[in-house]
Order: structure tokens, then sequence, then C-alpha cells
């Protein structure tokens, strides 16, 4: 499992106050802010692939709780050092 970041964008729909964003362009502000859309991906070994978007910014681990209904009982999980993930490791080794 791992979270990757991506400026957010909303193509084809003008809001009032926002400036548009143009392809290409970085996001104003430095590092994870609410500017960029966190997705969470997890991948079977041989078979699916889950990917869904959970919020603005680094991950909960309430938003990881939520990811977990998509995964079995007792599964293996390899992730990074996040300590967002322990909730989530507790969860699944538990049901």
């Amino acid at each position: 499992m791992d979270e990757k970041y991506t400026p957010y964008n909303h193509k084809g729909t003008k809001i009032d106050g926002v400036e548009p964003k143009h392809r290409g362009t970085p996001a104003t502000k430095r590092g994870l802010s609410n500017q960029q859309i966190c997705i969470i991906t997890a991948i079977q070994r041989f078979t699916h692939t889950i990917a869904r978007t959970l919020n603005y910014g680094k991950p909960s681990s309430l938003d990881l709780l939520r990811f977990g209904e998509c995964l079995a009982s007792k599964s293996f999980i390899m992730l990074d050092g996040s300590n967002s993930y322990n909730e989530l490791l507790e969860s699944v080794n538990q049901s």
C-alpha cells in the first residue's frame, strides 16, 4: 500500500474566487497541502488493484480505516513508515 499526491484540478468547472489552473503548473503551496489530493493504492499479488481518493493533504487514520474496509482479514500488508497506518493494521489483524 502506498499513497500518491496529485494537484487538485477542477477541470471544466468554474468556481467563483478560484483562479483556473493550467496544465503543467505546480501547486502554489510547497509540500503536502490542501491543494493536493491523496490517492491511496493497494495491489493484490496477482489480480486486484484498489485505488481510492481519500482527502486533501496527508491521510488521517480515520480515512485509512475507511479504506481498510476493502481489505480482507489477515492480509499481508507492506507499507512505508507512516504512523497513520497503525490503526488500520490493528483493525485488519483483529478481524
